[in-house]
């Protein structure tokens, strides 16, 4: 007697799981009652329609065969999708889902649902049609996948740039920072003028006193600490200037007689220019 008690209790607590979570209950989504029968409606997603009515809800709803689905309530399950060539299969069809398909490497899918392929276009070229690709037209570029060619920029974003090389296929122009010239490297018409009358200056000043000779070789040795520090702009500046302007007149030694002194002949000038005038 015991042993079928415990009998009948297995029986009754295998019904209650049938029923309930993911059991018979669940198989059907619409259930009714006809003629002291339980029927469905409709069953869930992953199985079909056996019989629409029945002593119970057993064996109205079956799960959907092998390479078929069912995604939403309904009667009948569907055949599952193939994904053949050029399709590759993304997601395995399941009993409430259909398989996901995808496009292999350099294709894309041509609508929403994959139905069919077409030729991915890279970088450097855009869709001719929903079939093909072409190569941008010159002065266009395309630096994305699948997308249409644009203009290249005509000018450049900053202000301090310019276009230092011009766009690809592939690419936009190319811009540069704009080199700005060093102040300071060229001398001003101003400092010019004014060096001009310091040095006319002490030209006049060392004829008139008699030491001309000894102001030309400080001048020179001037000069020489002059060159020195210029940058190599300010010398090619220089040397430009006197090659457009050469000087005929210039403070230079008097030519020295044989047997005489340099010291003496300038000396003997001065007097006579102080004389005369």
């Amino acid at each position: 007697m015991g042993s079928v008690l415990r009998l009948m209790i297995a029986v009754l607590l295998a019904r209650c799981w049938l029923t309930n979570g993911d059991g018979l209950e669940s198989r059907c989504a619409e259930k009714y009652s006809q003629d002291s029968k339980v029927c469905c409606k409709k069953c869930s997603p992953g199985h079909r329609l056996l019989s629409r009515c029945g002593v119970d809800l057993e064996g109205l709803c079956v799960p959907c065969e092998t390479g078929t689905y069912l995604d939403e309530a309904g009667y009948t399950c569907k055949l599952c999708k193939d994904c053949t060539d050029p399709h590759v299969l993304k997601e395995s069809c399941t009993s409430s889902r259909d398989a996901v398909c995808g496009c292999k490497a350099g294709n894309r899918c041509g609508d929403a649902e994959c139905s069919f392929c077409i030729e991915e276009c890279g970088k450097g070229f855009e869709p001719k049609d929903p079939f093909s690709c072409r190569r941008c037209p010159d002065g266009t570029f395309n630096d994305k996948i699948h997308e249409k060619c644009v203009p290249w920029s005509t000018s450049c974003p900053q202000p301090d740039q310019q276009i230092a090389a011009n766009g690809t296929a592939e690419t936009d122009i190319v811009c540069g920072s704009v080199s700005k010239k060093v102040q300071g490297n060229f001398p001003s018409a101003k400092d010019t003028a004014s060096h001009g009358m310091m040095v006319v200056a002490i030209a006049v000043a060392c004829f008139c006193l008699g030491l001309l000779p000894t102001c030309f070789l400080m001048g020179k040795m001037y000069m020489k600490k002059k060159t020195a520090t210029l940058t190599p702009e300010k010398r090619q500046t220089e040397g430009s200037s006197k090659a457009m302007h050469p000087q005929n007149c210039q403070f230079g030694q008097p030519e020295q007689e044989q047997g005489g002194s340099m010291g003496s002949i300038s000396s003997d000038e001065s007097q006579k220019t102080l004389l005369s005038v």
